[in-house]
């Protein structure tokens, strides 16, 4: 009996630490995004950040320098830039070298207690940020254009 009393502990403990998010469909995801990238992951470093109102609490999160393929929306002043991952289990968890369909947003907060900083690009598992995949491509440009955003 302590045994499955331990083991269900265990496994309900797991649990509340899942990312809990419903990812969007391709339509909302294209609608709500502000920047749809396809990039290459050349560097990741890992960042602390500070909660603004429990001093003692740091989150890490993760900077990745990426290579920009193709801009789908949004506009981009650079081929190389740098896209932030979350504080939590809800970050997307990128592999160098590897190449991704990105679908961010502006932020100007890595936390929502955290001081405010210049505005950045954001992503996690919540968008519909995933492998790169060439018929995926094919059908994010086609609904960027039917909503006139290329």
């Amino acid at each position: 009996m302590k045994n499955f009393i331990f083991l269900g502990l265990i496994l309900f403990s797991s649990l509340s630490f899942a990312c809990s998010c419903i990812t969007a469909n391709r339509e909302n995801a294209v609608i709500n995004t502000d920047v749809i990238i396809s990039g290459k992951i050349l560097s990741q470093e890992n960042l602390s950040v500070k909660n603004k109102r429990d001093r003692d609490f740091t989150a890490t999160v993760t900077k990745y320098t990426v290579l920009v393929i193709e801009n789908l929306k949004g506009k981009l002043k650079k081929d190389i830039i740098t896209i932030y991952g979350a504080a939590s289990n809800c970050a997307y968890n990128f592999q160098v070298g590897e190449s991704y369909i990105i679908f961010a947003i502006y932020k100007n907060r890595h936390l929502t207690d955290s001081k405010k900083v210049k505005k950045f690009i954001f992503t996690n598992k919540c968008t519909r940020t995933a492998k790169f995949d060439e018929q995926e491509i094919e059908k994010i440009k086609a609904l960027c254009k039917e909503k006139g955003y290329s």
